[in-house]
């Protein structure tokens, strides 16, 4: 895993991504920074926020990147609704998911 990606509305989503980066000693870039920094086919673990259910940006992110897990960031309680946040985004199996 080679940075940790991220779409913050409020700042909270961005926060988490820079505690996962500096823990995991990667760099950490938003979407947009991404975009131009790291290739096609990186891998990365992508935080986004949720609204209606679905992970915002999380599409163009996986059609970039090799997403190695997924934290999506709401308002429910940490650790609920990822059966439903893996349906709705259409999440593989093999990535974990973590709400927070």
């Amino acid at each position: 895993m080679e940075a940790v990606v991220y779409t913050s509305n409020t700042g909270s989503t961005e926060h988490y991504a820079k505690l996962l980066g500096h823990e995991l000693r990667v760099s950490v870039y938003s979407t947009e920074e991404a975009g131009n920094k790291l290739p096609t086919g990186t891998e990365i673990i992508y935080l986004g926020w949720i609204m209606a259910g679905k992970i915002q940006r999380f599409g163009l992110a996986r059609k970039k990147y090799k997403i190695c897990a997924v934290c999506a960031v709401g308002m429910g309680q940490t650790g609920t609704q990822r059966k439903e946040i893996r349906e709705k985004n259409n999440i593989p199996g093999k990535i974990p998911v973590f709400t927070l």
